[in-house]
């Protein structure tokens, strides 16, 4: 799934200027997280994925995967597991392992300027974890993941904010991979 880049971001010429002049327009370095858990609590296995509900602009109301810009003085992997603390109160997942998906670089991906972002998957075989919304997330939650797209409860899609979409579809891929080999 190739990304287009979008408009629908809500932002006004002049906000994103604000924004640029504050922090430049790049690039800006980010780290993402998708926590993929596989409920094994029905008669089949499915698999959920935790997403926020962003509190700001861009995107604002929009779900998206937690993350968020790396630190001068932080590792890439470090800023991930900060980000999903910070949005979600998830505070300990040292004991889960992260892999690499991919790096998303398109130039349109974030309003705001040229963020590149490093994406991790981070995944349970068991248990959902408590969250709770914090710092720029409005809600946190877990959503069915299943053929690289999310579902809500009532079985519509959740389209996602910024290029999430493309990068859920990579993540399923890698879970898919994972599945066939165990």
């Amino acid at each position: 799934m190739e990304y287009q880049g979008r408009r629908d971001h809500g932002m006004t010429p002049e906000e994103i200027a604000a924004v640029q002049a504050r922090y430049g327009v790049g690039p800006s370095v980010a780290a993402d997280l998708a926590l993929v858990v596989d409920d094994t609590t029905r008669d089949s296995k499915r698999h959920l994925l935790l997403l926020i509900r962003r509190k700001n602009k861009p995107f604002q109301n929009c779900w998206a995967l937690p993350g968020g810009f790396v630190e001068l003085d932080e590792d890439l992997e470090d800023a991930a597991r900060r980000e999903l603390s910070e949005e979600t109160g998830i505070a300990d997942l040292s004991h889960v392992p992260l892999v690499q998906v991919c790096t998303c670089g398109h130039p349109d991906r974030d309003p705001r300027g040229r963020v590149i972002s490093v994406v991790y998957l981070a995944r349970m075989s068991e248990g959902l974890l408590e969250t709770r919304a914090g710092d720029d997330a409005a809600d946190a939650r877990y959503f069915l993941f299943s053929d690289g797209v999310v579902w809500d409860d009532s079985g519509n899609r959740v389209s996602l904010a910024f290029d999430h979409d493309a990068i859920v579809w990579r993540v399923w891929g890698l879970v898919m991979v994972a599945d066939s080999q165990s």
